[in-house]
């Protein structure tokens, strides 16, 4: 065993989330507020190809991966005999699904248009290729340049995958939609706003609203946004409370819904990172949240600390800055006890015994 000091320094919320899952997508609201339905594994592809997306990007491209890399990256079990039926299928769905875009301020009102424009598949390797439909490309393109602001939804693909219910996919999007309302995508951070919907407006978002058993509220509640709202605030980055208007009733029945989103932080995050991770991989405090400890062999008096910004670990190559020591000592008190320990009778040698 190495000689030094084995410190565990506290897990920060963006190192419990694998680096392919840890990608943001910017998406136009006009697409995220249209009227449609997908089921959750299409929701999980479109986010797959969304999340290829780079902000300096001109135009759309084409999308090649494997059934297992989709797999990996879903949290699917890639030994399941009937993967690449499955997602052949919901990305062949995607080329047949049709959908409807308002066109405000253009000279067409409406526009019916696909998700995808075109699908290649190698049957033998398991392989597909999947281009979007290029009309799409103003809605997925460029959207923080070109809208800046109240136009465009953000989120972390992450939080896409520990989502099960075609609901909560649907609504966790929509309430998305809402955090740049009026604020510019670098300075939105903190949010905790009310969002009012109008529940047939709602009904037809999620293209429910024929539905005979969904008429009623409580129905409508119980089935539908109770279920939904209880997982997104289990496993995603939002928390959401809600309540139907009471100024809004009229016979017996309610006209909207209040909808008051915020984002998590901290521990309250970190719990949902578990949750998703656990869901995803099965071993969530193995895989992501157990760190190795880190031997600071390089520190070898107090003198060290104070003048080095950072040291290396040398068994993990991670940089530990000042600031990261200083959170851990916060968070375990008996850090100092054994820094005390390790340093002690060492200053007065300059640390020449302990190469």
């Amino acid at each position: 065993m190495e000689e030094g000091f084995r410190l565990s320094i506290p897990l920060k919320e963006s190192e419990g989330i694998p680096p392919a899952r840890n990608k943001d997508v910017y998406i136009a609201n006009e697409l995220i507020r249209a009227r449609y339905e997908l089921k959750p594994k299409q929701i999980q592809i479109l986010n797959f190809l969304w999340k290829e997306i780079e902000k300096d990007d001109t135009e759309l491209k084409e999308v090649t991966f494997t059934v297992t890399e989709f797999c990996d990256w879903a949290g699917i079990d890639r030994d399941q005999g009937n993967n690449y039926r499955d997602i052949r299928n919901a990305a062949k769905g995607l080329r047949d699904k049709v959908f409807t875009l308002k066109l405000d301020g253009e000279e067409w009102d409406e526009m019916d248009v696909g998700w995808v424009w075109t699908t290649w598949v190698k049957e033998k390797s398991g392989t597909i290729k999947i281009r979007l439909d290029e009309e799409l490309t103003k809605y997925l393109i460029g959207v923080t340049k070109r809208l800046k602001s109240a136009g465009f939804s953000k989120w972390e693909v992450f939080w896409i995958l520990g989502l099960e219910s075609k609901y909560s996919l649907r609504l966790y999007m929509l309430f998305q939609s809402y955090n740049y309302s009026g604020k510019d995508v670098e300075t939105a951070t903190d949010w905790n706003i009310p969002v009012v919907y109008e529940i047939q407006h709602l009904k037809e978002q999620l293209m429910i609203e024929n539905f005979k058993s969904y008429e009623n509220y409580s129905k409508f509640n119980s089935r539908v946004l109770a279920p939904a709202i209880a997982e997104i605030n289990e496993k995603s980055d939002l928390y959401i409370e809600y309540h139907p208007d009471e100024n809004t009733k009229t016979r017996k029945q309610y006209n909207n819904v209040v909808f008051n989103i915020r984002e998590k932080d901290g521990a309250e995050k970190i719990n949902a990172i578990k949750k998703t991770n656990e869901q995803l991989s099965g071993n969530p405090e193995q895989q992501h949240f157990e760190q190795p400890p880190i031997i600071l062999k390089n520190w070898k008096s107090p003198a060290d600390v104070e003048q080095a910004p950072e040291t290396v670990a040398p068994d993990s190559g991670k940089k530990i800055s000042t600031e990261e020591l200083i959170e851990a000592i916060r968070q375990d008190d008996s850090i100092l006890e054994k820094l005390a320990e390790l340093f002690k009778g060492k200053e007065g040698d300059g640390g020449k015994n302990n190469e």
